[in-house]
């Protein structure tokens, strides 16, 4: 059975396409129009283009067809999922220990119990 790309799987992303896409106007897709509003709204310097690692993982998966393509992507997607709740988690974290404590309307906070 060959591994050529002969199933209905679109070809995956090449840092060429990512750097395109995330160029201004209406060339922009609206996902990624959708998470650079959310960014600048947060104050987050959002990238304009996937970093070396990410076009490293691009042009290896991207050199794979067919289900060996599709099984890398798919586990690539998962992984990359897997991180940002990670990192989504360790934010949270990071704030709640440094928020300041709102004693005035509870009794007790995470940062400051006992004190």
């Amino acid at each position: 059975m060959s591994d050529r790309n002969t199933s209905a799987s679109p070809p995956p992303p090449t840092p060429r396409a990512c750097t395109s896409a995330a160029g201004a106007g209406a060339a922009t897709p609206p996902r990624l129009r959708d998470a650079r509003r959310a960014a600048r709204r947060f104050g987050i310097d959002a990238p304009k283009t996937p970093s070396p690692s990410q076009q490293w993982e691009l042009r290896t998966v991207g050199s794979f067809t067919g289900a060996t393509f599709d099984r890398s992507y798919a586990e690539l997607e998962v992984q990359d999922h897997i991180q940002d709740i990670r990192e989504t988690k360790d934010e949270i974290s990071d704030r709640a220990a440094t928020a300041p404590c709102a004693a005035s309307r509870a009794t007790t906070c995470r940062g400051c119990a006992g004190t």
